[in-house]
């Protein structure tokens, strides 16, 4: 992943390629959520223009993709990988880590970051920053 640095006044400002904290959420849900009895491993894909986090797992009957965009219940398939990850600092909040990845995005120069939905996975697609800017 590259970086470039703009300065904001006298603070020189790292900008990623990709939005580092939403990369964050979605290795974290991918390892709370993946479904552990399936034989598919969490893959990390790097692309030259994306990255691809994929989870063998896929939503819970009582959520859908539009319900991941707002406040929803959490339905963790691993609850006691969940509970480490909480006492561990690393989960805020039950059933926000998706919002709170969406919201990393859109408060950033990112493309259009999407979840996707399939019938037995859940990959996260990152797209590389738009670098042009007016100047």
């Amino acid at each position: 992943m590259n970086v470039r640095f703009e300065i904001e006044g006298i603070v020189r400002k790292a900008i990623w390629d990709y939005p580092l904290e939403a990369i964050r959420e979605a290795v974290i849900n991918a390892l709370i959520h993946r479904d552990y009895l399936s034989t598919a491993e969490i893959q990390i894909r790097l692309y030259d223009d994306k990255i691809w986090i994929w989870n063998p797992g896929k939503l819970p009957p009582q959520i859908n993709v539009e319900d991941l965009k707002k406040e929803h219940s959490s339905y963790p398939r691993n609850p006691l990988i969940a509970n480490v990850f909480y006492l561990s600092g690393f989960i805020e909040r039950w059933g926000s880590g998706t919002k709170r990845w969406l919201n990393y995005v859109r408060n950033r120069d990112y493309q259009s970051q999407n979840i996707e939905k399939n019938k037995a996975d859940f990959p996260f697609i990152f797209s590389k920053i738009s670098i042009q800017k007016k100047i």
